[in-house]
Protein backbone atom coordinates (compact mmCIF):
# COMPACT_ATOMS: atom_id res chain seq x y z
CA UNK A 1 0.00 0.00 0.00
CA UNK A 2 1.78 3.21 -0.89
CA UNK A 3 2.42 6.21 1.74
CA UNK A 4 -0.71 7.89 0.85
CA UNK A 5 -3.22 5.05 1.27
CA UNK A 6 -1.35 4.07 4.73
CA UNK A 7 -2.12 7.95 5.90
CA UNK A 8 -5.72 7.57 5.13
CA UNK A 9 -6.18 4.12 6.78
CA UNK A 10 -4.39 5.62 9.83
CA UNK A 11 -6.96 8.57 9.50
CA UNK A 12 -9.94 6.38 9.72
CA UNK A 13 -8.50 3.76 11.94
CA UNK A 14 -8.05 6.76 14.59
CA UNK A 15 -12.02 7.91 14.21
CA UNK A 16 -11.42 10.86 11.67
CA UNK A 17 -14.17 10.55 8.25
CA UNK A 18 -12.34 13.36 7.30
CA UNK A 19 -9.44 15.24 6.32
CA UNK A 20 -11.09 18.24 7.89
CA UNK A 21 -12.25 16.46 10.58
CA UNK A 22 -8.24 15.29 11.35
CA UNK A 23 -7.16 18.94 10.58
CA UNK A 24 -9.55 20.49 13.28
CA UNK A 25 -9.22 18.08 15.66
CA UNK A 26 -4.77 19.16 15.87
CA UNK A 27 -4.98 22.08 14.45
CA UNK A 28 -2.84 21.96 11.54
CA UNK A 29 -2.93 25.09 9.61
CA UNK A 30 -3.06 23.93 6.04
CA UNK A 31 -5.54 21.15 5.11
CA UNK A 32 -4.50 21.58 1.38
CA UNK A 33 -1.54 20.45 2.66
CA UNK A 34 -3.02 17.23 4.92
CA UNK A 35 -5.22 16.61 1.33
CA UNK A 36 -1.96 16.47 -0.63
CA UNK A 37 -0.50 14.16 1.83
CA UNK A 38 -3.67 11.54 1.33
CA UNK A 39 -3.39 11.84 -2.62
CA UNK A 40 -1.08 9.99 -5.59
CA UNK A 41 1.63 12.69 -5.93
CA UNK A 42 1.76 13.81 -9.52
CA UNK A 43 5.32 14.78 -10.78
CA UNK A 44 7.20 16.36 -7.55
CA UNK A 45 6.17 14.91 -4.32
CA UNK A 46 3.96 17.16 -1.80
CA UNK A 47 6.30 17.16 0.67
CA UNK A 48 4.86 13.99 3.21
CA UNK A 49 8.31 13.88 4.68
CA UNK A 50 9.66 12.24 8.09
CA UNK A 51 8.54 15.38 9.96
CA UNK A 52 5.12 15.24 8.68
CA UNK A 53 5.22 11.28 9.36
CA UNK A 54 5.93 11.49 12.31
CA UNK A 55 3.58 14.51 13.50
CA UNK A 56 0.87 12.00 11.66
CA UNK A 57 1.83 8.96 13.57
CA UNK A 58 1.43 10.27 16.99
CA UNK A 59 -1.59 12.01 16.17
CA UNK A 60 -3.18 8.54 14.38
CA UNK A 61 -1.51 6.27 16.56
CA UNK A 62 0.62 4.49 14.46
CA UNK A 63 4.32 4.08 13.64
CA UNK A 64 6.15 6.66 11.67
CA UNK A 65 8.33 4.22 9.93
CA UNK A 66 5.34 2.11 8.80
CA UNK A 67 2.91 5.20 8.03
CA UNK A 68 6.29 6.53 5.66
CA UNK A 69 8.07 3.52 4.19
CA UNK A 70 5.37 0.49 5.04
CA UNK A 71 8.25 -1.25 7.62
CA UNK A 72 7.04 -3.10 10.28
CA UNK A 73 3.25 -3.09 11.41
CA UNK A 74 0.73 0.06 11.79
CA UNK A 75 0.67 -0.20 15.56
CA UNK A 76 4.16 0.69 17.32
CA UNK A 77 4.29 -0.83 20.59
CA UNK A 78 6.89 1.26 21.43
CA UNK A 79 5.28 3.85 23.35
CA UNK A 80 2.59 1.55 25.57
CA UNK A 81 2.19 2.68 28.74
CA UNK A 82 3.33 6.70 27.58
CA UNK A 83 1.20 9.35 28.86
CA UNK A 84 -0.34 10.56 25.97
CA UNK A 85 0.09 14.54 24.78
CA UNK A 86 -2.30 17.33 24.81
CA UNK A 87 -2.85 16.54 21.32
CA UNK A 88 -3.33 12.79 21.65
CA UNK A 89 -5.64 13.35 24.74
CA UNK A 90 -7.86 15.78 22.53
CA UNK A 91 -8.22 14.07 19.42
CA UNK A 92 -9.32 10.79 21.83
CA UNK A 93 -12.10 13.09 23.52
CA UNK A 94 -15.61 12.19 22.10
CA UNK A 95 -16.97 15.89 20.75
CA UNK A 96 -19.54 16.38 23.81
CA UNK A 97 -16.72 16.03 26.02
CA UNK A 98 -14.47 18.52 23.55
CA UNK A 99 -17.53 20.82 23.56
CA UNK A 100 -17.35 20.35 27.83
CA UNK A 101 -13.74 21.32 28.09
CA UNK A 102 -13.56 24.25 25.80
CA UNK A 103 -16.71 25.28 28.24
CA UNK A 104 -14.59 24.78 31.20
CA UNK A 105 -11.83 26.65 29.62
CA UNK A 106 -13.81 29.48 28.76
CA UNK A 107 -15.02 30.21 32.22
CA UNK A 108 -12.11 29.82 34.00
CA UNK A 109 -10.17 32.53 31.54
CA UNK A 110 -13.60 34.26 31.88
CA UNK A 111 -13.24 34.15 35.80
CA UNK A 112 -9.55 35.28 36.10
Amino acid sequence: MPRWERLKWARKAAGYDTATDACNAFGWPSLDTYRSHEREPRGKSPGFNEEWAERYAQAFHVDWLWLLHGQGAPKSQSGAGQIPTYEQAWGEMAPAEKALAIKLFKTAREAS
